[in-house]
């Protein structure tokens, strides 16, 4: 409601009641009333100052301390999920990011100030109706007639808003995967001179947003429109109503003014929520979001402590029948029908072209995803893998890939993560150098306190390499992945970390599964697996150590071989 429209209605109900109250009293007595009035509106004022001060501090404080848990919440509930969660479009890692960043800003304001104006409003609602009917409910439900008009456009409103806030939310989110993406490969957009083109496409993701944002302005100003009419025409209805009762002698000077008034308080109350009825159904759909997200349990659960956990793990590896498909490539085969048994202390090598199946085969160990297929399982010393503890089994397991992923934080902190960070210097200490890390660790001016910078961005690749198989072994895991782990390293950088690996592996203590492309790596393995794709899944075709499938005239572990000495 504008200053405006209290000006014209004070004018109004100043020029009816003026010959009521004041010109039929003495001045002393319109004096007495005056300060009667002023003492009550005093109390009123302070009363109501104290209250909203420690509503709106109550909520916003409630806002916060919520916002704080949901963002947990959310979080944590995302790092629940298991990978085929990930490999949905829809949960890009951009869209996870922006999501993440705005959706727990949208339901803030639920519990914070716009809670608190809501819970105002209905208060105040309730109060005044009650006000009006105890002065004249004959007079109330008139005004009251046309405001229906009023409440069915707030709900109107509300509904569109919601609509429109469901678009306008996936466009924000849709934009903010754009800017992840382009400020993680930030390398890449600068290399193809492509930043301009990057910002162009980012304002074609706000056209979305924008649409939307307009869409719902026009429908908020329709409602104020229809409701400035309903108000009026309520108040119209009033004059004349209230005209009439007082002619009748139904009803008196006082009791109408006090109708008029805080009928009309009434219609501001509305219009306050009206118009923030886009941003309460903003964050009536990220809350939704939020919520669902945490209601979905993943089958692979990481969280549960149901499952089995051995009082000693072996080490002895089984695959059987295996046969398996992305979940979100379910037409195409990746693996079919592997049988491998894997000893406690063997050095297996999986090798083979791209596409083989190789890297699925460590996903299904480390039970990133599941079997689904009748009689095909993955045992570990007699035990399928679905029946053991997820955390539990993880923890068992050492990996390390061929591009190390280290986080911003110390050297010390990056190692000391294999452990979940619940560590000692003392055994990072003792990691570093079973990877042969320590030394150059040692050479940095604040050694293990070194920060590695985004990615590790401070490191070269070797040292990057040897501060991930320290992060791995740092639990003394009974079997160790190498998913390629030296393929993208320099000659120099791959002496130094294959020297590490090699002693690792030495020591006969666990089980290790390597997975190489540069078969020189391969051969004192003491079981070397050929891979085959021949378009219908994955599969094993040759098997033995290297002088054993090196012996074979025609098989594909010597063609591999001397084409890979060629190269190198």
């Amino acid at each position: 409601m504008t200053c405006q429209n209290y000006a014209d209605l004070g004018i109004l109900q100043g020029s009816f009641c003026s010959s009521g109250f004041i010109d039929g009293h003495s001045p002393s007595d319109v004096r007495h009333a005056g300060w009667e009035s002023l003492y009550i509106y005093a109390l009123i004022g302070l009363v109501a100052g104290v209250g909203i001060g420690l509503q709106y501090g109550s909520f916003q404080t409630i806002g916060f301390k919520l916002a704080r848990r949901l963002r947990y919440l959310q979080f944590s509930s995302t790092m629940r999920q298991g990978a085929d969660y990930f490999d949905k479009a829809k949960n890009n890692v951009g869209i996870l990011v922006a999501k993440l960043g705005m959706d727990t800003q949208l339901v803030q304001p639920l519990t914070g100030d716009l809670a608190g104006m809501v819970f105002e409003n209905i208060f105040a609602l309730g109060v005044a109706l009650a006000i009006a009917l105890s002065s004249s409910w004959k007079m109330t439900l008139v005004v009251l007639l046309p405001m229906s008009g009023l409440v069915y456009t707030e709900y109107y409103q509300h509904h569109k808003a919601r609509e429109i806030a469901v678009q306008q939310v996936k466009g924000d989110k849709e934009a903010g995967k754009l800017v992840a993406e382009s400020l993680r490969g930030v390398s890449t957009v600068y290399s193809f001179s492509a930043s301009k083109r990057v910002g162009e496409l980012y304002d074609e993701e706000l056209q979305g947003p924008e649409w939307d944002g307009i869409r719902g302005s026009q429908i908020t100003g329709i409602g104020a429109g229809i409701a400035q009419a309903c108000f009026f025409a309520s108040y119209a209805f009033g004059l004349w109503w209230g005209a009439y009762l007082i002619q009748k002698d139904e009803l008196n000077a006082k009791d109408f003014s006090r109708v008029l008034f805080v009928l009309s308080l009434t219609a501001t109350f509305l219009g306050q929520s009206a118009a923030r009825c886009g941003e309460w159904s903003k964050g009536i759909v990220a809350a939704s979001d939020i919520f669902n997200l945490a209601d979905k349990v993943p089958k692979i659960d990481p969280y549960s402590d149901l499952g089995v956990k051995l009082t000693e793990l072996r080490g002895d590896i089984e695959f059987q029948h295996l046969t398996f498909s992305y979940p979100t490539r379910k037409d195409v085969l990746v693996l079919n029908e592997v049988n491998l048994i894997i000893r406690t202390g063997q050095t297996c090598a999986f090798v083979g072209a791209s596409g083989c199946g190789k890297s699925s085969l460590i996903k299904l160990l480390e039970r990133f995803y599941d079997l689904d297929v009748p009689g095909a399982s993955i045992k570990v010393d007699g035990h399928d893998i679905r029946t053991f503890n997820v955390k539990w089994w993880r923890s068992q397991i050492g990996l390390v890939g061929q591009e190390p992923v280290l986080f911003e934080g110390s050297i010390a902190e990056n190692i000391g993560y294999g452990k979940g960070g619940y560590t000692s210097l003392e055994e990072i200490e003792t990691a570093a150098k079973a990877a042969n890390a320590h030394d150059f660790i040692m050479s940095f001016p604040e050694g293990y306190r070194t920060n590695c910078g985004g990615k590790g961005s401070q490191l070269s690749g070797g040292q990057k390499q040897r501060i991930a198989i320290a992060r791995a072994l740092i639990k003394d895991p009974k079997i160790l992945l190498l998913d390629e782990a030296t393929s993208s390293l320099d000659n120099k950088s791959e002496a130094i970390v294959q020297a590490a690996l090699d002693e690792i592996m030495k020591t006969g203590r666990r089980t290790t599964i390597v997975i190489a492309h540069r078969l020189s790596t391969v051969v004192n393995c003491d079981n070397i697996v050929v891979f085959h794709n021949y378009g219908s899944g994955g599969n094993i075709v040759e098997q033995g150590n290297h002088d054993d499938l090196m012996a074979l005239p025609n098989g594909r572990y010597r063609q591999m071989h001397r084409a890979s000495q060629a190269r190198e």
